[in-house]
């Protein structure tokens, strides 16, 4: 219990500082690069599924999600552990009404059954003991009421990386208080919600695209870990139609999808009892699990779709015509797809993109397998002998200029750079 309590103090303090907050607070409102991403795709999934009229945003910060349900009209009040937040949030709200009270967040100063949602982002990965944590925050929703919380999944980093690596991570974090992360599995939720009477709503994956510590250890091996992807990814901020592409894949799919498939997932709990409707959301979960990874293609993911599927890949064709959006889907397919299964091409693009994502897959099997023969010729033993001088080898001085060559003589560049 000290550990833990040593962990939620550590962020505690760091919030309760103004120069802190500050910073914090410039972040949200530049809105940069994926930060833009996740605040849409959080704000959109608490508007969807907050029921009112009396809203309780616990660990409300600078107020991003209240004020955006205060502006529809919602009685919102919001709790922070920090006066310096509360004091931030009041200063973003301007005219909007909205109470905001100190408060601990694990501990409510607030009465039984007293509001209709309770929503807290950001919040709960922070609590090693979350289900106390949940507990708590049952007590002060009406009955029928709604939970919304987002926490990191346990079950993509076991279908992504294995055991092996969901146990480092848990003995990482753990130790260390500044990355503290609490992931969890649905069957945990599952069992909670059993436990303290809750009804699963939805467990909605999403952050598929955003970095940082909401890693997609499906793509970081290949894509998140490079700096030129990063650098792709902070256009999302500054290309209105690269934005949109991308929030349309994290709300009409990856949201259909399971919590394997990304670091991330909303929770959204019901304030009645019915485990048979658990059990069922559970066994509909593992079914779609089967489906994704034991044989992964397009068809398995048409049935869970948020709207009719022609019209769905119209759309994608639609967003697929701009050049840059065209270019993120053939790094996800290229690189994402072959590690999880088939991505049936012909069945979801019109034959303009098909060929384009054919055309750049043969450039780069061509780009790989020229810069594999520059890097290794001249290691062979006998012309590594030929070209080292005074113990110093200069074949590996050459591979730029030879990759220029090979790939001029294959026809993949028009000249030589001079």
């Amino acid at each position: 219990m000290d550990s833990e309590r040593t962990l939620i103090e550590g962020e505690t303090d760091a919030c309760k500082d103004t120069g802190v907050v500050s910073l914090y607070s410039q972040r949200m409102r530049e809105n940069e690069g994926t930060i833009l991403l996740k605040n849409q795709v959080e704000m959109d999934l608490c508007t969807t599924y907050a029921v009112g009229p009396k809203i309780l945003d616990v660990g409300v910060g600078t107020g991003r999600a209240s004020l955006a349900l205060a502006a529809l009209g919602f009685e919102v009040t919001g709790v922070d552990g920090s006066q310096a937040m509360l004091d931030e949030c009041r200063r973003m709200a301007a005219e909007l009404p909205i109470a905001l009270k100190l408060g601990d967040v694990a501990a409510l100063p607030f009465h039984n059954e007293q509001y209709h949602t309770l929503m807290a982002l950001n919040v709960m990965a922070q609590f090693p003991h979350w289900q106390t944590v949940l507990a708590e925050w049952k007590r002060v929703v009406v009955p029928g009421g709604r939970i919304i919380f987002d926490i990191h999944s346990l079950d993509h980093v076991l279908a992504a990386c294995g055991e092996s690596k969901a146990e480092i991570l848990s003995r990482s974090t753990a130790q260390d208080g500044d990355s503290f992360i609490m992931r969890v599995s649905v069957s945990d939720v599952v069992e909670q919600a059993n436990r303290l009477g809750l009804t699963i709503k939805e467990i909605i994956p999403y952050g598929a695209f955003f970095g940082g510590e909401n890693t997609n250890y499906w793509l970081y091996d290949s894509l998140e870990s490079s700096f030129w992807w990063n650098r792709f990814m902070s256009l999302l901020s500054v290309d209105e139609r690269l934005f949109q592409f991308v929030l349309f894949l994290e709300e009409q799919c990856v949201s259909s999808l399971s919590c394997t498939m990304t670091g991330r997932m909303m929770v959204i709990l019901e304030n009645r009892a019915d485990n048979s409707a658990n059990e069922n959301w559970l066994k509909r979960n593992q079914h779609l699990n089967e489906a994704l990874l034991g044989n992964f293609s397009s068809s398995a993911v048409v049935p869970y779709l948020p709207q009719p599927f022609d019209a769905w890949r119209n759309t994608l064709n639609e967003h697929l015509d701009y050049s840059r959006n065209s270019v993120f889907f053939y790094h996800l397919w290229s690189k994402l797809f072959p590690k999880i299964g088939r991505l049936d091409l012909e069945s979801l693009l019109a034959p303009r993109h098909i060929k384009a994502m054919q055309r750049w897959r043969d450039q780069d099997n061509q780009d790989q397998t020229t810069l594999q023969f520059a890097q290794e010729w001249y290691c062979q033993p006998r012309i590594n002998e030929l070209l080292e001088y005074k113990g110093v080898s200069l074949g590996s001085g050459m591979e730029y200029l030879l990759m220029q060559d090979l790939l001029s003589a294959a026809g993949h560049m028009p000249d030589k750079i001079k």
